[in-house]
């Protein structure tokens, strides 16, 4: 068992019905604002750690660049979703288009956004 696993297991029950949900699917990392600085940085680190990982920004050609370079890097999944995180569809459109390739959210990273003070 993983540390991680061991660890939450202190604390947190598995639901059935969460366990359903993501049953036969693939876990992957989720980073926002992943085209380049912190974001990149976060999902490289990742990858690097063997994980698959979804690279979602606005700037579709810089967001594939930065995915090639990853599943290259890495060889690992690297799926680059161009999106808008402030659109209020996001959330859906991410979830059905990992759905679609099999993927679950296991990890976000939240990098990218907006907030009432403006961007962040």
């Amino acid at each position: 068992m993983r540390l991680i696993d061991r660890w939450l297991a202190r604390y947190a029950e598995p639901q059935e019905a969460a366990l359903e949900a993501v049953r036969g699917l693939k876990p992957i990392v989720v980073v926002t604002g992943a085209s380049h600085g912190i974001g990149l940085a976060l999902a490289r680190r990742f990858a690097r750690a063997g994980h698959d990982v979804a690279l979602i920004a606005r700037g579709a050609n810089a967001l594939e660049a930065a995915a090639g370079l990853i599943a290259s890097d890495y060889a690992v999944t690297a799926m680059a979703i161009p999106m808008d995180v402030t659109n209020p569809e996001a959330i859906d459109r991410i979830t059905a288009q990992l759905g679609a390739n099999g993927l679950y959210i296991e990890v976000l990273i939240n990098n990218a956004g907006g907030g009432l003070a403006g961007p962040f």
